[in-house]
């Protein structure tokens, strides 16, 4: 992609300009001349607007380009990488540029580009237009309302990687701890060339996604070495790690974890604004699974169903909470809601991520799901969340209907009195969250239950029957 093409005549020469003083340090204005088909006047004329740049941007201090009494261009760094940050500031202020980044970065706003670029609208709208045209070459497309960036996946991230490094920017330094956590954790053998490569992904990971935007591959393709999304990740990183594909997916995932490809827009604006402070729980959580999984690949194929999942969660679960998963007694009831709030929550994202990034769990009911999870953190860690609120388990052979009614009739009769949550023992993994179960044939379970937690059904609901069932619960 050569991001000139978008420059007016003298802006393209005087970047042109900037790049032959990066390459060889000084040159004559003849030569200069010569090499932009423009008289050796022009080239003195751009020099004095380099010049007259830094005035306008207040971009003074960094570095003095002048031209000797024998005609020679030279520079004066008046600080360390003077020339490079004046090319980058340089290049901030084209209009074109400008408007592209802002099309990057979601933030196009007449008003404000007006103000910065000192341009009609009706100019902008016009250089707009000129962009437009020029992506559509590359199979984007801006869209009229929103200004964002559609069409193909892969060239969107081409054209982010290419104009940032285009910019020259460095995101090394704010990138380097994540770089690092990567790398120890997969124990890769990256030169510092590739770890470079890394930096630069997860750079513009942060910045296509801070705008809210969802992956547009389809869920069941993501892993895929076909899909465009993470042929890139492959292209970039992954081809020269000596990764094998088992790894190159958990790494994929950490990263997609990481910039919340499956969270809504606000969360995804708290953890990449916290991912330089704190550890982020996404992040936290998703290498936790990652390192379980990539130690059960050596050992054995993992299977990913409900059940399998469920009993691999239930005794880690910690490693989800954030480090407070005791609460002390004397802690007010309202902590009490808000901490059982987030803990669901959370527990719901994880739902979601996994169902995100595995396509079995598209079958899979969210809700129960989800659950199942939330009472084994109650069951293993936060005794004191639940003290009063109580589990029971309707075990039937009723139609779903009505087993969902007399749930509602259960949980109408104790809702004054007790926080009653009610669940369906259909799976058995389920049976065991229960403080008491209700049944209509015991011939139905499996399991051995002990005869305290067990209520028999009768025929219709009477006044005794719950006199009954609040007598276990208590």
């Amino acid at each position: 992609m050569d991001f000139k093409e978008l420059l007016s005549f003298e802006h393209k020469n005087m970047l042109e300009l900037l790049d032959l003083l990066q390459q060889e340090q000084t040159f004559s204005v003849l030569m200069a001349a010569e090499k932009l088909k423009v008289s050796d006047k022009t080239i003195h004329c751009y020099i004095q607007r380099f010049e007259k740049k830094q005035e306008t941007f207040k971009i003074e201090g960094l570095c003095k380009i002048y031209t000797t009494t024998k005609g020679i261009v030279k520079y004066r760094e008046l600080c360390v990488c003077g020339l490079a940050r004046f090319r980058q500031k340089f290049c901030y202020f084209i209009p074109e540029f400008y408007i592209l980044r802002c099309l990057i970065e979601e933030r196009i706003n007449y008003a404000q580009l007006t103000q910065v670029l000192g341009l009609q609208e009706s100019t902008l709208r016009k250089k707009l237009s000129n962009i437009r045209r020029w992506l559509v070459n590359f199979d984007i497309i801006v869209r009229q309302k929103h200004y964002d960036l559609t069409g193909n996946e892969w060239q969107i991230r081409q054209l982010i990687l290419c104009f940032y490094l285009f910019f020259q920017e460095s995101c090394l330094e704010e990138n380097r701890e994540m770089t690092r956590k990567i790398i120890t954790f997969f124990e890769l053998d990256l030169n510092v060339a590739q770890q470079n490569h890394l930096s630069w992904l997860i750079y513009i990971w942060e910045r296509r996604y801070r705008g809210g935007h969802e992956i547009s591959v389809p869920n069941a393709n993501l892993f895929q070495q076909t899909s465009a999304f993470f042929y890139l990740f492959r292209v970039e990183v992954l081809s020269t790690s000596f990764m094998s594909l088992k790894e190159q997916k958990a790494l994929f995932v950490i990263l997609e974890a990481h910039f919340g490809g499956c969270f809504g827009k606000r969360a995804r604006k708290y953890f990449i604004h916290e991912q330089m402070k704190i550890e982020s729980l996404c992040l936290k959580t998703a290498i936790f699974i990652m390192k379980e999984i990539r130690r059960n690949f050596t050992q054995h194929h993992f299977n990913y169903q409900e059940i399998h999942l469920c009993r691999f969660l239930s005794t880690h679960m910690n490693s989800l909470l954030d480090g407070q998963a005791w609460l002390p007694a004397h802690k007010q009831e309202q902590t009490l809601a808000a901490r059982y709030q987030q803990t669901w929550h959370r527990l719901q994202k994880l739902i979601r991520l996994l169902k995100r990034l595995y396509p079995v769990f598209t079958s899979v009911k969210e809700r129960e799901l989800t659950s199942c999870y939330f009472y084994h953190i109650l069951d293993l860690f936060n005794p004191i969340l639940y003290e009063k609120k109580y589990i029971i388990c309707l075990l039937t052979d009723f139609p779903p209907e009505k087993e969902q009614a007399l749930g509602q009739s259960i949980k109408s009769y104790f809702s004054e009195k007790k926080n009653i949550t009610i669940i369906h023992g259909k799976p058995a993994y389920q049976l065991h969250q229960a403080h008491l179960l209700i049944v209509n044939h015991l011939f139905q379970m499996n399991v051995a239950l002990s005869s305290e937690t067990v209520v028999y059904l009768p025929e219709e609901l009477s006044p005794a029957f719950f006199e009954k069932v609040e007598a276990n619960l208590s």
